[in-house]
């Protein structure tokens, strides 16, 4: 695969420092701003303009159309990516680009919110190119200036949420029994997708780890910072991010070798008991959804996937009505209630929404560019925590809507960009 292009047009902004900006911009500044704009006690009690405002992702939306922007003003050239991509490639993106809105203008009982995320994907695979561009000159060993921005941001949206906890409105006091705060994360429709979010930046800091020589103050710090987002994650309860962050292990020993020093077995481990032990006395009211099983969990093995797996039996049984081309973004929405806005399962909603044509389209691009990004990892290991916090994603997309919402999309689209960019994309077909 050769994405080989002539050099970007330079610019005042050194190109090593990029990480760092866009990591600041898409770590902290998105996650803060949105948890500013969408900060309740019930998602239901907002106006529906606000909501749709949080559940298509505008503020990374708004985001991404300004990367774009920067992009373009740097030279940024789609057809020129487009047309150094594989043949096979091409086709795929071709298939997918002239079939998957059909269904959402023909068949979707909600057109106008099934072609707004179609819209939200064009923005995203367009922000997929943009990055690219702006990675292409970037020294790899800048590439571990992406995560400072992502911890502060950690470290701020706890902050506001201590904050939102804590110091309850004057018309809430009395009544918080009531509140559900699984929803009461600000900036996120609940709190397991927070824990996606902070189980992907542990990934990346797992990766970072993973390089660490393991001695002195920065990794210290570096383990502090894995443990902090290992702690929200634990917190959370989040058990698809949990075993997704089990799952790349492996991954990053395939991928890497051995870590490279032994504190990573012996000292790490010990930094991430610490931060969950903490966590434990800050479990918000007691409240069932922060647990990681409930009684009904051990019924069945559907029980133990909270009624997934009927969930994605209904669906699939659905997605034979339109097979080729789907029935629209979001479909699951109306077609089984209780009107979940997506299917749980990257695979079911690929189907589902675009068909075998669009969701065979999609699957084979994400998959031969991370086959490629793995490979570029291989051989250059700063690419090694972009690529854990995509397998993370990827894997919690089995479970969670990963795949759905915007902040997510960008993150995994992001990341596959950024290690096809930073080795120029010179890896064999």
């Amino acid at each position: 695969m050769d994405l080989s292009l002539p050099a970007p047009t330079a610019t005042r902004l050194d190109p090593a420092a990029r990480p760092f900006w866009l990591g600041l911009a898409m770590g902290t500044v998105l996650p803060v701003i949105a948890g500013i704009l969408f900060a309740t006690y019930d998602l239901a009690a907002r106006p529906i303009v606000v909501q749709n405002a949080q559940l298509w992702g505008y503020v990374y939306l708004a985001g991404e159309i300004a990367l774009i922007l920067h992009a373009q003003a740097r030279g940024l050239d789609v057809w020129s990516i487009a047309r150094a991509l594989p043949r096979w490639a091409q086709v795929a993106l071709t298939a997918f680009l002239t079939t998957f809105w059909i269904s959402s203008v023909t068949v979707s009982r909600l057109p106008s919110c099934s072609i707004m995320l179609c819209l939200a994907w064009t923005i995203h695979l367009l922000f997929a190119a943009g990055l690219f561009h702006l990675m292409r000159d970037v020294p790899q060993v800048a590439l571990a200036r992406f995560w400072p921005g992502f911890v502060v941001g950690l470290v701020s949206l706890t902050l506001m949420i201590v904050i939102h906890f804590t110091f309850l409105p004057a018309w809430l006091v009395g009544h918080e029994r009531s509140v559900d705060w699984k929803v009461a994360i600000p900036g996120f429709i609940n709190v397991r997708l927070f824990g996606s979010w902070t189980g992907a930046v542990f990934a990346a800091l797992l990766g970072l780890a993973w390089l660490s020589p393991g001695r002195g103050p920065a990794a210290h710090r570096l383990y502090a910072a894995a443990a902090f987002a290992f702690a929200l994650t634990f917190w959370t309860t989040t058990r698809a991010a949990l075993l997704a962050d089990l799952c790349v292990l492996p991954i990053a020993w395939f991928v890497a070798g051995a870590p490279r020093a032994r504190a990573f077995w012996s000292i790490l481990p010990l930094y991430l008991v610490a931060g969950a032990l903490l966590t434990l006395p800050f479990q918000p009211y007691n409240d069932p959804s922060y647990t990681f099983f409930e009684a009904n969990n051990f019924t069945s093995v559907d029980g133990f996937a909270t009624g997934r797996l009927s969930y994605w039996s209904a669906l699939l049984r659905l997605a034979l009505d339109h097979p080729l081309l789907g029935s629209g973004m979001m479909a699951s929405w109306w077609l089984l209630p209780p009107f979940y806005i997506h299917p749980h399962n990257v695979v079911v909603e690929f189907l589902l929404n675009w068909g075998i044509v669009g969701g065979a389209a999609a699957g084979s691009l994400l998959a031969g560019a991370a086959w490629h990004a793995h490979q570029a990892a291989a051989r250059a290991s700063a690419l090694l925590p972009v690529v854990l916090m995509v397998d993370v994603l990827a894997i919690e997309g089995l479970f969670d809507g990963m795949f759905h919402f915007a902040q997510f999309v960008m993150l995994i689209l992001g990341g596959l960009a950024t290690c096809l960019a930073a080795t120029r994309g010179v890896v064999a077909d």
